[in-house]
């Protein structure tokens, strides 16, 4: 993924103005999903989130490919399915199969049928980041929820991607892997039934 930063990456207008004051900055989300921070974290948040953006195991892993060759927030990803197809053993109609889904989703989007003599297709990926940073933001148990305070659904269904593409998020997944990710309670009953320590 190379050694940009995210700012590099993504830019400094990728995010929202929230009407608290608060910023979703969709690469400070996305990068800080995971340990460690930083560009590795991409997949590892793809891998947490990828019920929330109601993904199956293939599209989920197209989408990984198409992210790892996003050089920038605006870059579009250009995708030869005979490669794909050569290098990954995975049909070529599998392939389309879970890239209409991904577009379906709206996660992604054919912006060019190729130009001159190079036929890949150019995609614009910039709303699955915007889906991914949406799911971080909202789950409590993340980082940027943690420095920030987490996105309520009323407030994450409010915030779309470009072109005012909604995003259809399972909020209950994410509800379910905070409740899942999160330390559990200390039982204050079982702390009051231990005998008390005695100096001899």
């Amino acid at each position: 993924m190379g050694k940009r930063s995210v700012r590099e990456r993504f830019g400094t207008n990728s995010g929202w103005d929230l009407p608290d004051g608060r910023r979703l900055d969709i690469g400070e989300a996305v990068t800080s999903a995971g340990p460690g921070g930083g560009f590795a974290m991409l997949p590892w948040a793809l891998m947490r989130y990828g019920r929330a953006l109601r993904l199956r195991p293939g599209e989920l892993w197209l989408l990984g490919v198409m992210l790892q060759h996003a050089w920038t927030f605006d870059t579009p990803v250009f995708l030869s399915m005979r490669k794909l197809e050569a290098t990954t053993l995975v049909e070529r109609t599998t392939i389309w199969r879970y890239l209409r889904t991904l577009e379906g989703l709206g996660y992604v989007r054919c912006v060019s049928d190729g130009e001159g003599r190079d036929r890949r297709k150019r995609y614009d990926v910039r709303n699955a980041y915007c889906a991914l940073a949406l799911c971080v933001a909202c789950d409590p148990t993340s980082a940027w929820a943690q420095t920030h305070g987490p996105l309520t659904r009323e407030e994450a269904m409010r915030l779309t991607g470009l072109d005012g593409q909604a995003f259809d998020i399972d909020f209950d997944a994410i509800d379910r892997l905070a409740a899942r990710t999160a330390a559990p309670e200390p039982d204050e009953e079982a702390e009051e039934d231990e005998p008390e320590q005695v100096a001899v």
